[in-house]
C-alpha cells in the first residue's frame, strides 16, 4: 500500500525493555489511540532487540526463555497482534539495535512513539494502565471522540479458514459460544475447574447453543485433551495459530474464558461479547506479595465490579470463582444485557 510518510506514525516496541508476551496487545492498541489522536492514519511498527541481539531479561519468564523461543513468540504473537490493528501499515524487524536507529533516524521526531523514543532513551508503553489512561485523556480532551483501543480485526483468511472449520461441523455461529482455558504446567494452581465448566457446556448445548473449547498451547501440541474431545468440540487450530483463534472469537456469538492469557485480545477485539473470569481463589505469582483483589485490581486498572469505559459492557471480568453456578449466572447476565446488540 502505498502512503506518504507524514501519514505514518513509526511505533517502536524495545524488546531490550519490554516483555516478549502477549502484554504487547496494549502497546499495540495504545499506538493505534495515539496515531488517531495526533492526525496519522497508520502505524508502522518497529521492534528492535537491544545491543548485542539481546532481549529483556528481568522477570523469571524473561529469564526462563532462550533467544531462539523469544524470536519464535516475536514472528508468532507479537507481529500477528501488530497486523490485526486496524490502522496497521507494515512492519519492521531489527535484530541489531544500530540497524533500527538508522530507520529512526531519517524521521522527525513527533513521527515517532512513544513520545521522546530514541535507542538510547528506550520508553515502556505496555501496561493495561496505560491503556486505560490513555483513552481517558484522549475522551477528556476531545468531546465526542470515537478513538478507542477496540481496534483489532482478524485477517480476512483466518475469517476464511475458521468459517470453513465451522461449516464443516455444521455448527451455527449464532450459536456458537467459544470457551477457553487455562491448563498449563506453570503455576497450576491457577487452572481452570474442568469439571465446572464441562458441566456448563453440556448445560449449553441442551439450550440449543455449541460450545467450542480452546485448550492452552502446550495441551494442543502433546494431544492431551481426549476426555474433554469425547464430549465437546475443541478447536485445534486456535491454540498454534494466533489468527486463526482471533477469527473464531470474531465470528461467535459470545466467548468466554478462565483466567486471561489471549482470550484477553477480545478487550480490544471489535463486536466480541466476552466474559473473563479471574482466578480469585487463585493468587498469580506475579501479585504473591498483595491481597488476590487487590492485586488483580492494579495489573487490570479496574476495580472489583466495574468495567472498561471503551467495552461499552460488552466486555466484562467476573470477579467470582468459575464455579457452575456462577459461570452459568454470569452467561445469562451477559445474554440479556446484550441481546438488543
Amino acid at each position: 500500500m502505498f502512503r506518504e510518510n507524514n501519514q505514518t506514525l513509526y511505533a517502536v516496541y524495545d524488546l531490550a525493555i519490554s516483555p516478549i508476551t502477549f502484554d504487547f496487545m496494549h502497546f499495540a492498541v495504545i499506538s493505534h489511540m495515539a496515531a488517531r489522536a495526533n492526525g496519522y492514519k497508520y502505524v508502522h511498527f518497529v521492534f528492535t532487540l537491544g545491543v548485542n541481539r539481546t532481549w529483556r531479561d528481568t522477570t523469571p519468564k524473561d529469564k526462563a526463555l532462550d533467544d531462539k523461543t523469544k524470536l519464535w513468540r516475536l514472528n508468532h504473537i507479537q507481529i500477528p497482534i501488530a497486523t490485526m490493528v486496524e490502522s496497521y501499515a507494515g512492519h519492521s524487524v531489527y535484530l541489531d539495535r544500530v540497524e533500527a536507529a538508522k530507520e529512526l533516524a531519517a524521521l522527525i521526531p513527533q513521527m515517532i512513539f512513544p513520545p521522546q523514543y530514541h535507542v538510547n532513551n528506550p520508553q515502556v508503553m505496555f501496561m493495561l494502565s496505560q491503556v486505560v489512561d490513555i483513552h481517558k485523556q484522549i475522551t477528556d480532551q476531545v468531546e465526542g471522540t470515537d478513538i478507542t483501543p477496540v481496534c483489532l480485526e482478524p485477517n480476512l483468511e483466518a475469517i476464511s479458514m475458521a468459517e470453513a472449520w465451522i461449516d464443516h461441523r455444521g455448527i451455527d455461529v449464532d450459536k456458537l459460544v467459544t470457551i477457553t482455558v487455562r491448563q498449563a504446567t506453570i503455576e497450576p494452581h491457577r487452572n481452570s475447574n474442568m469439571k465446572s465448566w464441562s458441566r456448563f457446556a453440556k448445560h449449553l448445548e441442551k439450550e440449543g447453543y455449541v460450545p467450542v473449547f480452546l485448550v492452552d498451547t502446550e495441551v494442543a501440541m502433546i494431544g492431551d485433551a481426549e476426555a474433554l474431545a469425547k464430549h465437546h468440540h475443541i478447536y485445534w487450530p486456535g491454540p498454534v495459530n494466533l489468527d486463526l483463534r482471533v477469527a473464531l472469537y470474531s465470528l461467535a456469538k459470545y466467548n468466554l474464558a478462565h483466567n486471561g492469557g489471549p482470550a484477553a485480545l477480545n478487550f480490544f477485539l471489535k463486536g466480541s461479547k466476552f466474559l473473563e473470569f479471574l482466578p480469585v481463589d487463585a493468587t498469580p505469582d506475579v501479585v504473591k506479595n498483595e491481597g488476590t483483589i487487590a492485586g488483580h485490581e492494579r495489573l487490570l486498572a479496574v476495580k472489583d465490579g466495574e468495567d472498561y469505559a471503551f467495552s461499552n459492557g460488552q466486555a466484562k471480568y467476573v470477579w467470582e470463582k468459575a464455579t457452575f453456578d456462577n459461570i452459568l449466572k454470569n452467561f445469562n447476565k451477559l445474554v440479556e444485557d446484550t441481546s438488543g446488540e
